[in-house]
């Protein structure tokens, strides 16, 4: 429904700049109303094609760029693997939105990659000031003293 209502409000536009430009013309010129109307009418469609045909060309362009970029980044993600068939080495992009398929560039066999996510839990880093020399060594004469105590 919302589209009918863009469509209707357009078409109300175009009419009315139509009517005022023949009436201009019908006053100044001596030009047909009706006639003037119709002209009007079709000359604005014909521009509005050109501008939004044109328009339309140059966002494709942006997208292609745009496009191209990404493959630029995603060249950055990727991984150097092996071919399964003859073992060449092939760096290839890596995405997580779409199958790593590859064809090899030594035998031109198709490959593909499986990514293994695995999870782990974060880690914090090790006191070096318990990890010491002095204290490793203090540590250990308590434990074989407090073993010799017990025997």
């Amino acid at each position: 429904m919302p589209e009918i209502k863009q469509i209707s409000i357009s078409l109300i536009k175009t009419l009315l700049v139509s009517v005022v430009f023949a009436s201009a013309g019908h006053f100044l010129l001596q030009y047909p109303l009706q006639e003037g109307i119709i002209v009007m009418t079709l000359i604005q469609i014909i521009i509005f094609y050109v501008w939004n045909t044109y328009m339309e060309y140059r966002m494709r362009v942006n997208e292609s760029i745009q496009e191209t970029r990404r493959v630029i980044e995603y060249s950055k993600q990727g991984v150097e693997v092996q071919c399964a068939h003859c073992k060449a080495l092939n760096f290839i992009p890596v995405r997580l939105d779409e199958e790593n398929n590859f064809t090899c560039d030594t035998c031109n066999k198709p490959n593909a990659v499986y990514i293994d996510i695995t999870i782990a839990q974060s880690a914090t880093g090790i006191n070096k000031e318990s990890l010491s020399v002095g204290s490793y060594v203090k540590d250990k004469e308590a434990a074989i003293k407090e073993i010799s105590d017990k025997e």
